[in-house]
């Protein structure tokens, strides 16, 4: 499990520049008052479908070319860690557009034949961005780790 909290280790694949992404955007959406929200895409098994390191890469460049066309003009992202993505989402007319845009990524990914799972947090007044991205990766370790003892 990698932790995005800010005790994130430095050699962790994108973990600076997801760190830098979420303060960035927290200071903006506090100074503007912006609904926000955050949303982490784990696609690391379709990665582990491929042995091949080219075929790796190719899908994952599809992975993230197909992602990016869900993205909104003022949405950003960075990698997490190897196979996770995550994205802020700024702005949010409410906690329901947030949910709209998960389900909406998750089903078009799903249905091009992407292994991928998406969960979403809204940013609250207590703990703002650094806390909805906790809870978005808490919410997919647990969704992961219920399908692997289940076998799926």
């Amino acid at each position: 499990m990698l932790s995005i909290g800010r005790q994130t280790p430095e050699g962790a694949l994108g973990a600076t520049s997801w760190v830098r992404l979420l303060d960035s955007e927290e200071s903006l959406v506090a100074a503007q008052g912006f609904g926000a929200g955050v949303l982490v895409v784990n696609y690391s098994g379709e990665l582990l479908r491929h042995v091949d390191e080219d075929e790796r890469g190719l899908t994952e460049s599809a992975v993230l070319a197909h992602i990016d066309g869900h993205l909104g003009w003022t949405d950003r992202c960075e990698p997490i860690g190897p196979g996770r993505l995550g994205v802020v989402v700024v702005p949010i007319d409410g906690p329901l557009a947030l949910v709209r845009r998960a389900r909406e990524l998750h089903r078009d990914l799903r249905a091009r034949g992407f292994h991928v799972d998406v969960a979403y947090a809204s940013r609250r007044r207590t703990g703002g961005l650094w806390a909805a991205a906790a809870r978005a990766d808490a919410a997919l370790d647990t969704v992961l780790a219920r399908r692997s003892k289940s076998g799926g």
